[in-house]
């Protein structure tokens, strides 16, 4: 007799089992348990599901789980082409990793990636990342937080660990002409209708100007705005006095 599970169509997923190879970037992790990569050497985006079956190791064949996988990972892939099912996943041994980079800059002329003083190529495949979207490389701020991958002298993936958002102020007609001062990290004249590009975090921030100071607690979410009504800090009337000095001798100078 023929079995439900032989009528389903259903086939067991076999460790190991694979028939192409590749060297590719993640590029997101899906919720229906696939993983959507970048290959290399041809630029295409291709999707491929896992299952308990999968395996998956780090540079020094360590097992791994799929929470310590992120996007913008280098990795060599073993899988099963019609089934678009994937077999096994391995941290790429070649591939080079900066992480905590803040200090950079982009040429987008000779398609420059300078980290230090160190320069990277990068080019129109490169694999740019932040909260699990696919961003382009204008979109990236110096008050972002990235890891670069790459492989030689080539950038194959940018991902923004810690990003940025936007700080506007209503209210503040008193305080224009003072100034602004965020956490540890920044401290800005208050202008007119500003808007203040700022790393994503929780802050405490301090509103100065003629005397008077307030403080408000912020939260900077990546690529949100925030406005901070700052209309009721407490403005208290400046004093002034006057001070008479009476010289001896007559003709001294003070």
């Amino acid at each position: 007799p023929v079995t439900d599970i032989e009528n389903s169509g259903f086939e067991e997923a076999v460790p190991g089992s694979y028939d192409s190879m590749d060297t590719a970037v993640i590029v997101s992790k899906n919720n229906d348990e696939t993983i959507t990569f970048m290959n290399i050497e041809t630029g295409k985006n291709y999707t491929l599901s896992y299952t308990g079956a999968t395996t998956i190791w780090d540079k020094y064949g360590e097992a791994m789980s799929m929470e310590q996988i992120h996007e913008g990972d280098i990795v060599s892939v073993k899988f099963l082409k019609e089934k678009k099912r994937l077999s096994d996943m391995a941290l790429y041994d070649g591939a080079f990793t900066y992480t905590d980079v803040t200090k950079y800059e982009i040429n987008e002329l000779t398609k420059t990636f300078t980290i230090v003083k160190e320069a990277f190529q990068y080019t129109e495949d490169t694999v740019i990342v932040s909260a699990g979207e696919e961003i382009e490389m204008i979109d990236l701020n110096e008050a972002d937080v990235l890891t670069v991958q790459g492989i030689g002298t080539t950038i194959y993936s940018i991902a923004v660990d810690k990003g940025h958002g936007y700080l506007k102020l209503s209210g503040d007609e008193y305080f224009i002409g003072g100034w602004i001062e965020i956490g540890q990290k920044m401290i800005r004249p208050i202008t007119d209708d500003m808007l203040l590009v700022v790393p994503e975090g929780d802050y405490e921030v301090l509103f100065t100007n003629g005397g008077n100071s307030g403080t408000k607690q912020v939260t900077i979410d990546r690529n949100s705005e925030v406005t901070v009504d700052i209309g009721d800090i407490e403005i208290k009337e400046i004093q002034y006095g006057s001070v008479i000095f009476t010289m001896n001798p007559s003709d001294a100078t003070l």
